[in-house]
């Protein structure tokens, strides 16, 4: 199965292409930490991203600027382009079926009242080209109440 979900902060505002009648894409990177860098460094991969359909991209556009966290999940793609000279040359991108808000602790310059992030007047995630539900689990710590089986 080709799922992909990455979190990290936007490397460039959203850029909005018309393609055909009625359609659209948003083009964007995301920058993402590495997990394992060498000490004293941070280290990042800028990974592209494409979210097709007018309301969506449209969605993105207004809701996400540079530098401000997101949320992608989608699929992976890689397009192969034949060149004049006969040689191939292969895109990597995250085809994104969604995309939500994360909560930061960054104050991305804002006043700090709360508006800073857009959570309380945006929507919690794009509209999306499928029925699907994003389900957020809180952890469950030692003596939460769950029963314990006897075997």
């Amino acid at each position: 199965m080709n799922q992909v979900v990455i979190t990290g902060r936007l490397a460039n505002d959203p850029v909005v292409r018309e393609i055909g009648e009625d359609n659209k894409v948003a083009e964007f990177r995301v920058a993402v930490d590495r997990r394992w860098a060498k000490e004293g460094q941070q280290s990042a991969d800028f990974i592209q991203v494409k979210m097709y359909g007018a309301d969506r991209a449209d969605f993105v556009a207004q809701y996400f600027q540079k530098g401000k966290p997101i949320e992608v999940a989608g699929s992976l793609h890689i397009d192969t382009v034949k060149n004049e000279d006969d040689t191939y040359t292969s895109y990597t991108y995250i085809r994104a079926d969604e995309v939500n808000f994360v909560l930061s602790d960054k104050k991305d310059g804002n006043s700090g009242d709360g508006s800073g992030d857009g959570e309380d007047s945006a929507p919690r995630q794009a509209p999306s080209g499928r029925n699907s539900t994003r389900v957020v689990r809180k952890p469950v710590g030692t003596g939460s109440g769950r029963k314990r089986l006897g075997l």
